[in-house]
């Protein structure tokens, strides 16, 4: 939430606090016809009445940091300009339509297509909330006894969404053709895990799969002559690292998800304990850890003489690495949830592999988390959410749509580069023509432009795509290896429980 403040221009002294929103709200303008404040929250245009936030209107909710300009006119039409749209909206007392708005509470469906939906079907007026119900008692007691007005709840299954569905808390989605042909389209996997009876309650909206990137030629340069076999083989490798060659070299034999607070044994052992579970449990089974091939990691993991660290204290830290600084490159990069990018961020090439098994010739096992949608049962809008969900599924980011459905094998071109792509060529064909009569004077100018042009040219068809053919083949490669943990005990803790 943030509050937004009223300032004295000239003094910069605060005059007033006004009521909090959401962390997206933007846009904000000033309506002189009336003395008012109004800005976009959520789906909302909201005007300040007095001390609280009176919804006037609703307006297809965008990134506000695409925004390009908000304000009013002289007759108080309220408006903003983004890349994609010039919305305006009245703000008189009758404006608000009168329609149901369907609530959606949830981070992860694709950005770009929220605003194509609340053009495409006005009737259907969204109020889009990003915050997650990270405590899930509270979300059963609310669903159990209708206190909320959410008609769609998007959250990671690991936020415990399965005993959400087996209590009954979800709404069937069977009986909707249009979501019934997008499940059928999906990975058998995603559809084993959804589906429970012959019928499913929840669709998938994300799939993010555990999964590594090695540098073949930097394992090479450190002396190594193949990947690890197994992840004991791994952790031996990284302990000769750390003794002979950790100083040798201007790259670093790993990054996790934790490099970026400084831990090191702390991963190791979240890996070997996370990796062992997915590799090993069944349903309905107990497991054991006491077990020689678990032994033989934790004594590898020990060889390696971290010292122990406060996980806690260091996670609370700012991390090493912002976006604004690049981190070291790496043999590998563990956990990698972004596969389908992989030759992007690095200037080595990249090869994605699954994460190595526990025992040599073992099929690899890695798990994957996936963003669900869900309708609320006592929903008064439930056709408009399962229209919404459908149109949601047709319209998947790219990552989205190639990790869910085994056939999308298409590379997807990066609009906003085809577009620069398109101009400049055009460009780039008008200085050539120029080139044919300019002057002497003018002929190295020309040419100089030409030139750089050349190599803007070359460096934007290098990022043509969003995703490329290549990418999408090696991700074919290791997809065997996903495991969703449907009915895990463990996976389907809440993340404090695991962390404990």
């Amino acid at each position: 939430p943030a509050s937004p403040v009223v300032l004295d221009s000239q003094t910069g002294e605060v005059l007033q606090v006004l009521p909090a929103l959401h962390a997206n709200a933007g846009g904000i303008a000033y309506n002189a016809l009336k003395n008012q404040i109004l800005l976009c929250d959520n789906g909302q245009l909201l005007a300040l009445c007095g001390e609280a936030w009176q919804a006037v209107h609703y307006v297809p909710q965008v990134d506000m940091t695409r925004l390009r300009l908000s304000g009013c006119l002289e007759d108080g039409t309220y408006l903003y300009l983004t890349d994609e749209a010039l919305v305006l909206r009245g703000t008189a007392p009758d404006a608000l339509p009168n329609l149901r708005p369907l609530v959606v509470k949830g981070h992860g469906f694709n950005r770009d297509a929220l605003p194509q939906f609340m053009q495409t079907h006005p009737e259907i007026p969204l109020i889009l909330d990003d915050a997650f119900y990270t405590d899930i008692d509270a979300l059963f007691a609310a669903l159990q006894s209708g206190s909320t007005d959410v008609d769609v709840y998007l959250m990671p299954d690991y936020f415990g969404i399965w005993r959400l569905i087996d209590k009954g808390y979800a709404q069937e989605l069977s009986s909707y053709p249009a979501l019934q042909a997008e499940i059928s389209r999906m990975n058998p996997k995603v559809q084993q895990a959804i589906t429970h009876n012959g019928q499913f309650s929840a669709l998938p909206i994300s799939l993010f799969f555990d999964s590594w990137l090695l540098r073949p030629d930097l394992l090479q340069e450190a002396g190594y002559d193949h990947p690890p076999a197994t992840l004991c083989e791994y952790f031996e490798m990284l302990g000769e690292w750390e003794a002979n060659q950790s100083t040798e070299f201007d790259f670093a034999f790993h990054l996790t998800p934790s490099s970026d607070f400084g831990l090191k044994r702390y991963p190791c052992i979240r890996m070997a304990v996370d990796a062992y579970i997915a590799q090993y449990e069944q349903p309905n089974s107990p497991l054991s850890f006491d077990s020689e091939v678990f032994r033989q990691v934790l004594c590898a993991i020990e060889a390696l003489h971290y010292p122990a660290e406060n996980v806690d204290h260091a996670l609370s830290q700012s991390p090493l690495f912002s976006r604004f600084t690049k981190p070291p490159e790496a043999i590998f990069t563990l956990n990698e949830w972004n596969p389908l990018r992989i030759g992007v961020f690095s200037e080595h090439p990249e090869q994605l592999i699954a994460r190595p098994p526990f025992e040599i010739g073992q099929a690899p096992r890695s798990n994957a988390s996936m963003y669900l949608a869900i309708i609320n049962p006592k929903s008064l809008s439930k056709q408009n959410a399962a229209d919404f969900l459908a149109y949601m599924a047709q319209h998947q980011a790219p990552d989205n749509l190639v990790a869910l459905y085994p056939n999308a094998n298409e590379a997807i071109e990066h609009a906003p580069t085809v577009a620069s792509l398109k101009q400049q060529q055009q460009e780039l064909a008008t200085l050539r023509e120029l080139q044919l009569v300019a002057d002497e004077a003018h002929q190295a100018n020309i040419s100089d432009a030409i030139a750089q042009m050349e190599q803007n040219f070359a460096r934007f068809e290098k990022n043509r795509f969003s995703i490329t053919a290549e990418s999408i083949a090696a991700y074919r490669q290791v997809e065997p290896a996903m495991y969703i943990p449907r009915d895990s005990l463990y996976w389907n803790l809440i993340p404090a429980q695991r962390d404990d």
